[in-house]
C-alpha cells in the first residue's frame, strides 16, 4: 500500500477527512456517502479545504483491523514519525469511526494522537477533542471519549456475540438437517431454493485443476494455464479487488480445501481467519470431485514438496531423491556444457569443499540403472502396496468409529447443556471436540496414504512407471518437461531415497527394502585449485598442481626473453 503522506506537505498542519466502513458491503451503501456529505459539510462551514481523504472500506475497529491493514495504521506511523505536525485536524463521523476496541486501548491510542497536538473533529456532534483549555476542559474531554469508546466497544461486543449465536444455531441445523447456512458458499456453486447446485462450468474448471494436480502439476502453472486460457475470475470485484485475478492461494484453497468434495467445515467465521471450531459435516455440499480424486490431489501435492525451482526440458527425474552417502546432503545435477560428458551428479558440499565425495555420476547413466533397479523389484513393490492398502483400511475403520463415537458424544452433551448449566460441561465439550479435530486429521492423512497405495495397485504399476519412462524420449519437445514432472512424482510414491557413494548407489524404498547398482568408473571433480592440463591419470584430468616432475626430462628453459631470429 504506497503511503499516502509523500504527497503532502510536511511544514504546515493538515486536514485530514477519515472514513470507515466495517464491511465491503457497507461501502456500496449509504455508509460512506453519509460520512463523506458530513465531512465536506464541515470543512465548507469552516472555511477549511480538506488536504487529504483517507477510507477504509472492509476493516473492523473492533478488531483493530483497520490499524494493522488500513488507512488508520498508516495515519498513526505518519504522526509518530511527525509527518503530520502539530496544529493538524483529523475529520470523522464519531469516535467509534476511530475505535471500536476495549476502551483501554482506545483510550491509548486516542491520547497518542491528542498529546501531539492534533485536534479530533465528530462532525456528528461538532466537538473538538483537543488538549487546549482549562483543567476542567480537558477532564471533559477525557471522560467524553471515555464513555464514547465505551459504548461503542459494547455495543460491538452485543453485535458479536449474537452473531455467534445465530452462526452456532446455523452450524447445529447444518449438522442435523443439512440445512442451508446461508448464500456465501464456494464459488462454485450457488444456493437456490431446493438447497446448493454446481454451476456446471465452473465445476468442470474445478475437476479440471484435480486433474492437473494429480498429473504432476503445482499451483503456479495451473494459474498460468488459466490465464492463458482467459477463464474469468471466480470472485466478484469489490472495493478491496476491485480486479480480480486468479493467484495460486485460491488455487490452493480449491485443491486442499475439502469444499470440492462436499465438505463443510463450521467455525470458519465470514471475513475472519480460518479457525474450524467443529468436526466437519460430510456430503454437506454438492461435491464436484469424488473423495478418492481429492485424497490422490493431496497426496500428490505432499509429494511434490521441496520439489520447486526451474524446470526445464532436461528436469531432472531424480529431483528430492538423490542423497550424498558421506554427509547426508543432496545431489545436485551440474552440466558444464557439450565438452563435458553431459549433466552429472555431484554432492551440493564437495562443491564448496565440505565433502571428500567428490565423484561425478553421468546422470543418464544413474537414470537409467535406478529404473533398471525398479524393475528387478516391481513385484515386491506390488506386494508391499497391497500389504499397506490393507493395514490403513483397517486403520480408517478403527478411526472412523472413533470419530463417530466423538460425534454422539458431542451431541448428547449439547443437548444435555440446554438444561443444565454446569460450567464443567464446557471443559468437556472442549475436550471432545479437540480430540474430534485431532482425529479428523489424522483420517485424513490415513486417506492420503490409501490413495498412494491404490494408485500404485491400479494397473500394475511399476510396469506403468517404466512404459512412462520409455515415452520420455518419443515425446515432443514441448510435451517432455510434462511427462517428466509425472514421472518424478510417482518415483517419489514409492522411494524413500536414493544414496549415492564411491560409485554405487542404493535405492531405499517406502516399504523398508533396498536395490544397489555400480556405476563404476565414475569421475571425481578435482579437488584442488589451479589451471587445467592436458594431462591425465587413472582416467582422471588433473590439473597442473597435480603433475609429478619427470626426471628424465630436461628442465625447463629459465625465465628469459626469448631469443630473436636472425
Amino acid at each position: 500500500m504506497r503511503n499516502p503522506f509523500l504527497d503532502t506537505p510536511s511544514d504546515r498542519a493538515l486536514v485530514i477527512r477519515y472514513h470507515r466502513v466495517s464491511r465491503e458491503e457497507q461501502a456500496e451503501g449509504h455508509g460512506f456517502t453519509r460520512q463523506r456529505e458530513g465531512t465536506e459539510e464541515w470543512c465548507a462551514r469552516n472555511g477549511v479545504e480538506a488536504d487529504l481523504t483517507l477510507e477504509d472500506a472492509g476493516h473492523s475497529a473492533f478488531t483493530a483491523d483497520h490499524i494493522r491493514r488500513g488507512a488508520m495504521g498508516q495515519i498513526l506511523e505518519a504522526i509518530a514519525s511527525g509527518r503530520i505536525v502539530a496544529g493538524s485536524t483529523l475529520v470523522m463521523e464519531n469516535l467509534d469511526r476511530l475505535s471500536r476496541e476495549n476502551p483501554f486501548e482506545a483510550v491509548k491510542m486516542f491520547t497518542s494522537i491528542v498529546s501531539n497536538d492534533i485536534a479530533i473533529v465528530t462532525f456528528l456532534d461538532g466537538y473538538r477533542y483537543t488538549q487546549d483549555g482549562t483543567a476542567m476542559q480537558r477532564m471533559l474531554t477525557m471522560i467524553m471519549s471515555i464513555m464514547h469508546f465505551g459504548r461503542a466497544n459494547s455495543e460491538s461486543e452485543l453485535k458479536s456475540t449474537r452473531v455467534a449465536e445465530a452462526w452456532r444455531e446455523k452450524h447445529r441445523l447444518a449438522r442435523e438437517n443439512g440445512q442451508p447456512h446461508g448464500r456465501r458458499c464456494p464459488e462454485w456453486m450457488r444456493l437456490e431454493p431446493g438447497g446448493y447446485e454446481l454451476i456446471e462450468d465452473r465445476a468442470r474448471e474445478v475437476r479440471w485443476m484435480f486433474a492437473c494436480a494429480i498429473g504432476g502439476w503445482g499451483r503456479r502453472r495451473i494459474v498460468k494455464e488459466l490465464i492463458a486460457r482467459r477463464v474469468e475470475p471466480w470472485i466478484e470485484p469489490s472495493v478491496k479487488r476491485p480486479h480480480p485475478v486468479w493467484n495460486e492461494s485460491y488455487v490452493q484453497k480449491i485443491l486442499s480445501g475439502g469444499e470440492a468434495c462436499g465438505t463443510y467445515f463450521p467455525g470458519k467465521w465470514p471475513g475472519n481467519r480460518r479457525r474450524t471450531s467443529q468436526e466437519p459435516i460430510l456430503d454437506y455440499y454438492p461435491a464436484a470431485v469424488s473423495r478418492e480424486i481429492f485424497d490422490q490431489a493431496r497426496a500428490a501435492a505432499d509429494l511434490r514438496q521441496g520439489g520447486g525451482g526451474r524446470k526445464g526440458s532436461s528436469r531432472n527425474l531424480l529431483q528430492n531423491l538423490c542423497v550424498c552417502g558421506c554427509c547426508g546432503r543432496g545431489m545436485t545435477m551440474q552440466d558444464k556444457g557439450t565438452r563435458s560428458r553431459g549433466p552429472a551428479l555431484v554432492c551440493q558440499r564437495s562443491l564448496v569443499g565440505d565433502c571428500e565425495h567428490r565423484f561425478r555420476y553421468v546422470y543418464a547413466r544413474a537414470e537409467l540403472m535406478v529404473f533398471f533397479c525398479i524393475g528387478d523389484h516391481a513385484d515386491q513393490i506390488l506386494r508391499s502396496a497391497e500389504a499397506e492398502t490393507c493395514t490403513v483400511r483397517g486403520l480408517i475403520s478403527g478411526k472412523e468409529l472413533q470419530l463417530n463415537d466423538r460425534s454422539e458424544r458431542i451431541r448428547r452433551l449439547v443437548k444435555h447443556m440446554e438444561v443444565s448449566a454446569d460450567p464443567a460441561l464446557d471443559d468437556r465439550l472442549r475436550e471432545l471436540r479437540e480430540e474430534s479435530q485431532s482425529l479428523s486429521a489424522e483420517l485424513q492423512d490415513l486417506r492420503h496414504s490409501l490413495a498412494r497405495s491404490n494408485e500404485m495397485l491400479e494397473a500394475s504399476f511399476p510396469d506403468r512407471l517404466l512404459s512412462l519412462y520409455r515415452r520420455i524420449s518419443a515425446s515432443p519437445k514441448d510435451q517432455s518437461p510434462q511427462v517428466r514432472s509425472r514421472v518424478n512424482q510417482d518415483l517419489r510414491s514409492f522411494i524413500k531415497r536414493i544414496v549415492f557413494r564411491n560409485g554405487s548407489f542404493t535405492v531405499e524404498f517406502r516399504n523398508g527394502r533396498e536395490g544397489r547398482g555400480f556405476m563404476l568408473p565414475g569421475h571425481r571433480p578435482r579437488p584442488n585449485r589451479g589451471h587445467f592440463s592436458s594431462a591425465v591419470k587413472e582416467g582422471i584430468q588433473l590439473r597442473k598442481g597435480d603433475i609429478e616432475p619427470d626426471p628424465s626430462r630436461a628442465p625447463d628453459r629459465p625465465p628469459g626473453p626469448l631469443p630473436q631470429p636472425t
